[in-house]
């Protein structure tokens, strides 16, 4: 079976980054789990991070007009 794209079409670019070992390894086993890719499991969870955020900052102002 196919895997399913994260990105549709849209372009990516190589991002470095510094993390602690530990950090990685639970990186790496929950994508294991989640049968993803680090990368995959990476930019899910960015994805749902930031979507979050949104909401968050959409929920302030929202109380702040009031």
């Amino acid at each position: 079976m196919p895997r399913k794209r994260l990105y549709n079409e849209e372009e990516t670019v190589n991002f470095s980054i510094r993390l602690p070992v530990s950090l990685r390894d639970k990186i790496e086993a929950v994508a294991y789990q989640n049968r993803r890719s680090v990368n995959q499991e990476i930019v899910n969870r960015l994805q749902k991070s930031l979507e979050g955020q949104a909401l968050d900052h959409e929920e302030e102002d929202q109380e702040l007009s009031h």
